[in-house]
């Protein structure tokens, strides 16, 4: 059994790997100028799919809401009057239309090989236990348990995501450890205009014992993607063990720290 705390989701988000979209031409449309489609690991049929629950955490200042289908987040709205929408709503920094693509969705799934510990990285999941503070997520199936608990730290801001995944097969099974954040924005959101930065301009950072990496959208250009930068899987790897990953706009940072592990990946797309 492997035990550990995973991260610390800081102002606002958790993430071992970051994922942009732009303007839709992740998803193609036949041209060959496109970026490779990474939307492989789809949700199942509906007709498969357990009855979605929801579970929400009250942390200090912000509520944040999980759903059963990927133990990931749905909403993160921030309470404070001033940071309220202009007809009054509170701020959701959820940006994500796309359930696979959920901030704190983890993926246990090596990119290929057989002998993988769960059979999808999008998987159903139960809510075991919420009490306002957490929210506790089991999956289990003939070949492993996997708890997910995800509580909040009395911090502003602040959520804590821990897991443990139990091996129940014969014999030794694979799996390799991400959890997500994403930043959702088509390429018309970070449009300027008049000379002025489009309120929803995004730029990652990546810090490494090695280095720091400041990404915006156009390290992710179709063409690049055959860079040495990009993993098998298309994902772009800072060198180094991570330190910090983060993804900043005009207006809120969302930063991930590893706290235990033997080895992180900073990694973005």
């Amino acid at each position: 059994m492997e035990r550990g705390k995973i991260a610390q989701w800081l102002l606002i988000g958790l993430a071992a790997l970051l994922f942009w979209q732009f303007g839709g031409s992740i998803f193609g449309s036949g041209g060959a100028d496109v970026q490779p489609n990474l939307l492989t690991d789809l949700p199942p049929a509906d007709a498969q799919r357990a009855e979605e629950k929801m579970c929400t955490i009250k942390g200090a200042r912000f509520e944040a809401e999980l759903s059963s289908h990927g133990a990931s987040l749905r909403h993160l709205r921030l309470t404070d009057p001033k940071y309220a929408t202009r007809d009054g709503k509170p701020i959701d920094l959820v940006t994500t239309s796309r359930e696979w693509r959920s901030p704190l969705k983890t993926n246990l799934r090596l990119p290929s090989g057989d002998k993988q510990q769960v059979p999808a990285d999008n998987l159903d999941w139960k809510i075991t236990a919420e009490n306002g503070d957490s929210c506790t997520f089991e999956y289990a199936d003939a070949n492993a348990k996997v708890t997910k608990v995800v509580r909040q730290t009395g911090k502003p801001f602040e959520l804590e995501v821990s897991l443990d995944v139990t091996n129940l097969a014969s014999e030794p099974m694979k799996h390799r450890l991400t959890v997500e954040q994403t930043s959702w924005r088509t390429t018309k959101e970070m449009e300027g205009s008049l000379g002025r930065i489009a309120e929803q301009m995004t730029e990652v950072i990546a810090k490494t014992n090695d280095k720091i990496e400041r990404l915006g959208p156009d390290a992710f250009k179709p063409k690049d993607f055959a860079a040495k930068e990009f993993t098998s899987d298309h994902w772009r790897r800072t060198l180094g063990d991570s330190r910090y990953v983060s993804v900043i706009s005009v207006y809120f940072t969302k930063l991930v720290v590893p706290v235990e592990g033997a080895m992180h990946a900073a990694e973005a797309v």
